[in-house]
């Protein structure tokens, strides 16, 4: 054999060798089956946790009816009102019955309406009033920059007596221990009992809002697929080696 068929002869070994390396190769994920698992089982936890949130993206508004008709309509046949469920989606008809608002701070952190200052809409952008309306133990959740919303506080010196028919998402504070402080706030600025239940309902939380929630969702499942792939392709290499 000539040394140029040797040459030729050693060169498809050392190829050979590095298509079997090659063959054998693993990640460092794959070097640690652990991990591996870890990330199939933390996707899928964050994909669960997170789909509650992400599932109200495909509500579809039910009826709350007229929130000012409940009283009368309970006194002639008691538990004939429509249903106040928590987390539900629903069009809901109200009207602010206080004189007073509740304001949030605003972007930067100030309180709007500072003594002095004469708030535009654009100040007001990401403000939202908190008003009891008239008919049971609900707050409203309004925005103050909407157009509507801010023409009225400009027409009337305040939002007393708004009124509004459209959908939003009712809250049962009880079942949110994330706004217990929320909560106290508003039963002790309401004269709110205890032992009374209170909901809110927010006309600026919609289901379009949701979509960051379902992208985790669907990067979360992504994720788990990727690591379960990984979790056969593991057991198929090692049962190949054994």
């Amino acid at each position: 054999m000539s040394d140029e068929e040797l040459d030729w002869l050693k060169e498809d070994e050392d190829l050979n060798a590095d298509i079997e390396a090659f063959r054998h190769q693993r990640g460092f994920t794959m070097r640690h089956p652990i991990l591996l698992v870890g990330v199939l089982v933390g996707a899928v936890f964050l994909a669960y946790k997170t789909w509650p949130r992400a599932a109200f993206y495909f509500e579809k508004p039910a009826d709350c009816g007229v929130l000012i008709e409940r009283p009368e309509i309970e006194a002639k046949k008691p538990g004939s009102a429509p249903k106040l469920t928590h987390d539900a989606y629903c069009v809901l008809k109200g009207i602010n019955e206080q004189i007073s608002a509740l304001a949030t701070p605003k972007k930067g952190g100030e309180q709007p309406y500072a003594r002095g200052r004469i708030e535009s809409q654009a100040d007001l952008a990401g403000v939202k009033y908190y008003v009891k309306l008239a008919g049971a133990n609900v707050i409203g959740v309004l925005p103050a920059d909407r157009d509507d919303i801010f023409n009225f506080r400009e027409r009337k010196g305040s939002i007393t007596g708004f009124e509004f028919d459209e959908p939003g998402r009712i809250v049962d504070l009880a079942k949110e221990p994330r706004l217990r402080q929320t909560e106290k706030l508003l039963r002790i600025r309401y004269a709110i009992p205890d032992k009374e239940p209170l909901y809110i309902f927010d006309i600026t939380d919609q289901p379009k809002d949701r979509w960051s929630d379902l992208l985790i969702v669907g990067l979360m499942g992504f994720t788990a697929l990727l690591a379960l792939f990984g979790v056969f392709r593991m057991l198929r290499a090692r049962r190949s080696d054994s």
